[in-house]
């Protein structure tokens, strides 16, 4: 009675032996969805609080990817981060605005960007136009598409420089301060280091 169990265990044997000389590894079941280590890839974006820049480290797809960094920035703090106070001085909004224009006489100019009729996505702010950025070496070039509005604020200058220097930063390990040049859908351009950016 006992010889049909013994045969099934030495054709189990049989098979894991046949399994692991082809190379297929025999631990167990990974599930699809997301990396076997756990280890997910974040990177800093850069908000404000209490007229203060201020960093976050945020879970993104990639996390060296300046473009991608920004394209998150622009989303805003999440529910936990404007509980804490920050806020953002950029972001996408309705209607196209120059990045940096002249303030006007007596118009406050660190006012942070609140979720109204300013910032509001609507369904003509060019369907979401992507953030592009090119790099070279510690340099990075960043293309704001339409409908981004950005308060007249050296911190709102700084948010963008920041997320994207940083995350060039991550891309490549530099050391020097990586330049970044930030070019608005309306032609206005801003250049700064992340030298100075603060640590999350």
């Amino acid at each position: 009675m006992t010889r049909p169990v013994h045969r099934a265990a030495l054709l189990v044997v049989t098979a894991g032996l046949a399994l692991s000389a082809c190379g297929i590894p025999s631990t167990g079941v990974v599930e699809a969805g997301g990396p076997a280590s756990g280890i997910t890839a974040t990177t800093p974006l850069y908000f404000v609080q209490d007229g203060t820049l201020v960093a976050v480290l945020r879970a993104v797809p990639e996390a060296g990817d300046a473009a991608v960094a920004i394209e998150q920035m622009l989303e805003g703090p999440d529910v936990v981060e404007r509980s804490k106070g920050w806020t953002t001085q950029v972001a996408r909004a309705a209607e196209p605005a120059s990045l940096f224009p002249t303030p006007e006489p007596g118009q406050p100019q660190d006012d942070p960007v609140e979720p109204d009729a300013r910032t509001a996505p609507s369904a003509s702010a060019s369907a979401a136009e992507p953030v592009r950025a090119t790099v070279e070496d510690s340099r990075v070039s960043v293309t704001l598409p339409q409908g981004v509005f950005a308060e007249r604020s050296d911190l709102a200058q700084r948010q963008l420089i920041c997320t994207a220097g940083r995350a060039r930063r991550l891309a490549t390990r530099v050391t020097e301060p990586v330049t970044v040049t930030v070019t608005a859908a309306d032609g206005t351009r801003v250049e700064g280091t992340d030298e100075d950016c603060p640590e999350p």
